[in-house]
């Protein structure tokens, strides 16, 4: 026991991983999965939504969805393994979504300002799920850049053994929202 909640380990790891990342707000999670489904759920996702995502991806990012009752739909990657833009501006039409997860699996990055234009434009909420991104910046990578996950309203990192912030088992919530985090650390129910 602690004497205070600020004091826990839980709690100063969430203040050292913001401040790391450039975010107002951190939350605490058991994996990188449930940052992703609870990130879903406080941007507003409801059941039979539909949601884009990279077809390149892992399964954590279909199952989230899948788990928020929404569905999934796959925009095809790039011969460099990112989220291929004109198929998400064909995706975005065809499928009436309001909501992007992309992926930036294995660390590869997509045109993170042309995808926010693209889904600004759109109206599409872009959540962005960086379990393989930690410490990766946008633009020419240098420490004056933006890590990944500050395009979109929110994103969630992973700290699962393989993975470069390693705590075992582990994921973080992520966004400058504050009704938003408000809403994922009630959800996951570890500030009753």
């Amino acid at each position: 026991n602690v004497k205070s909640a600020g004091e826990s380990v839980v709690s100063l790891c969430e203040v050292e991983v913001a401040q790391y990342t450039g975010f107002k707000y951190c939350v605490a999670l058991n994996s990188c999965g449930s940052a992703l489904y609870l990130m879903l759920l406080a941007a507003g996702v409801k059941p039979g939504d539909a949601v884009l995502t990279n077809a390149f991806t892992f399964v954590a990012v279909p199952s989230a969805i899948h788990h928020a009752g929404a569905k999934p739909v796959y925009v095809e990657s790039t011969s460099g393994y990112t989220m291929d833009l004109t198929d998400l501006k064909s995706k975005i039409a065809s499928s009436g979504a309001k909501f992007c997860m992309i992926s930036h699996m294995r660390g590869k990055i997509a045109d993170m300002d042309e995808v926010k234009r693209i889904c600004d434009a759109e109206g599409v909420v872009l959540l962005e799920d960086c379990a393989h991104s930690i410490g990766v910046r946008f633009g020419n990578g240098t420490a004056n850049c933006p890590h990944t996950g500050h395009h979109g309203v929110a994103c969630g990192i992973s700290s699962q053994s393989y993975k470069m912030l390693n705590s075992g088992e582990g994921g973080f919530f992520l966004t400058d929202d504050g009704p938003m985090a408000a809403k994922v650390a009630v959800y996951a129910g570890a500030y009753e």
